[in-house]
């Protein structure tokens, strides 16, 4: 189970996007284009208390922008995976908001094992 503690820059979790925004999660895009779904979340930048996440999805469409395969590790589903992220939708949140997304969504990652990647990888947002 991840902790506050754990989060920060290159993590990727399994988040609930109803549960982030219910906690007080905040996103850059209009609500009938947010994420809906679990889906993995890229932390991109975060300090002690908040982060700022990108949603990543497994199937392309408009606007969305394909991951790089290289520098990742964790978990399966996450390292072998094909993902794209539509640079229009931030999310921010509160490291407590996302602990709690992370918990309803059964995120697999485990301490010494976290879903990262490399931040010479990252997309340009």
């Amino acid at each position: 189970m991840v902790q506050e503690d754990d989060i920060g820059m290159e993590l990727v979790l399994l988040l609930r996007p109803d549960v982030l925004e219910s906690a007080g999660g905040q996103y850059t895009c209009q609500k009938s284009f947010r994420v809906k779904g679990d889906h993995f979340f890229l932390c991109y930048e975060a300090d002690d208390e908040i982060g700022n996440w990108l949603p990543l999805y497994s199937n392309p469409g408009f606007g969305r922008i394909a991951v790089s395969t290289q520098g990742r590790r964790g978990h399966p589903k996450w390292v072998e995976g094909v993902f794209y992220y539509d640079p229009k939708q931030i999310w921010t949140a509160k490291h407590s908001a996302v602990v709690a997304a992370a918990n309803a969504a059964g995120d697999l990652s485990r301490a010494g094992n976290r879903n990262t990647i490399g931040e010479e990888h990252f997309p340009p947002v």
